[in-house]
C-alpha cells in the first residue's frame, strides 16, 4: 500500500482522465501535436493512479505462496512478472517522448533546464532500454532446501537459508513502492545493496514481487526459511512471528 492516502489518487485518476480525453479531443480536432503529447502524458499519469489503487492488476494471479509452499523443498522457479515489466517500458517510453518533444519544440529556456531535460530523456532511455532486456530476459528467483537463487541478467547467486536474516518490507518513502529486504550474512551482496543499506537498513533485497504482490513473497520466504532450517536441524534466526517486519 502507497505512502499517499487512497484520496489522493483518486484525485490523481479524475484529473489525469479529464486532461486525457481532453488532449485527445483537442489532438482531432485541431490535428495539434500538444495534443497528443497530452494525451500521451496525462495518460501515463492515469495509469500510474490506477496502479496505485489496485496494485493486483500487475500481479500474476495464479500464483500464491501457499501453493507454492506445498512444493518445499523445490526446487521452485519463480519468474518475474512481464505485465509489470511492460508497465514500467511503457510509462519510462511515454515519458522520455514527452522529454524529447519539449526540447524539439524550445519548450524551455536557459542552458540549466535544457541540460536537466537532456539527462532525464538519456536516463529514462537507457531505463526503456534496460526493461526491455529485462522483458527478454526475465529474472528469477529459485528457492530449494539450501537457499534462494537471484538470477538478474549479469547478476546471479546463492544465497545459503542459514545466511539470510530478518526478511522485511521496505517502502520507498515517496511513492510507497514496496520491495523485500534482508540481511545477508556473508555480506558478498552487489554493491548497489551495500548503498541499499544506509536506507533500508538491510544489505540485500528483491526488487521485484516475480508476480506476486511483495508482502506474499516476504511470507512465503519466511515459511520456506523457517521449513528449510527445520529440515537441517538449525533453529531459525529470523523473524519468529510469520509476518513481514516493518523496514528500518
Amino acid at each position: 500500500m502507497s505512502t499517499w492516502p487512497r484520496w489522493f489518487y483518486y484525485i490523481m485518476l479524475a484529473i489525469g482522465l479529464a486532461f486525457t480525453l481532453a488532449g485527445a479531443a483537442m489532438a482531432i480536432v485541431t490535428g495539434e501535436a500538444q495534443g497528443w503529447i497530452a494525451t500521451l502524458l496525462f495518460g501515463a499519469c492515469t495509469a500510474m493512479a490506477v496502479t496505485s489503487l489496485w496494485p493486483q492488476l500487475l500481479l500474476d494471479g495464479h500464483l500464491s505462496g501457499s501453493d507454492l509452499l506445498v512444493r518445499f523443498p523445490g526446487p521452485v522457479e519463480l519468474r518475474a512478472s512481464p505485465k509489470r515489466g511492460l508497465y514500467y517500458l511503457v510509462t519510462m517510453l511515454v515519458f522520455a517522448v514527452v522529454l524529447v518533444w519539449m526540447l524539439k519544440m524550445g519548450s524551455v529556456q536557459g542552458g540549466v533546464q535544457t541540460i536537466m531535460l537532456w539527462l532525464g530523456a538519456i536516463a529514462l532511455g537507457a531505463g526503456v532500454l534496460l526493461q526491455g532486456a529485462m522483458l527478454v530476459w526475465r529474472p528469477t528467483l529459485t528457492l530449494s532446501a539450501e537457499g534462494l537463487f537471484q538470477s538478474l541478467m549479469w547478476r546471479r547467486g546463492m544465497t545459503l537459508w542459514s545466511d539470510v536474516a530478518d526478511i522485511a518490507i521496505w517502502r520507498e518513502p515517496i511513492s510507497g513502492t514496496p520491495m523485500v529486504v534482508f540481511n545477508d550474512r556473508t555480506g558478498r551482496g552487489p554493491a548497489v545493496g551495500r548503498f541499499d543499506s544506509g536506507l533500508t537498513g538491510r544489505n540485500a533485497s528483491l526488487r521485484d514481487g516475480f508476480g506476486m504482490a511483495h508482502e506474499d513473497l516476504a511470507l512465503l520466504l519466511m515459511h520456506w526459511q523457517e521449513r528449510a532450517m527445520g529440515m537441517a536441524g538449525t533453529v531459525s534466526t529470523g523473524p519468529t512471528a510469520l509476518t513481514p517486519q516493518a523496514g528500518a
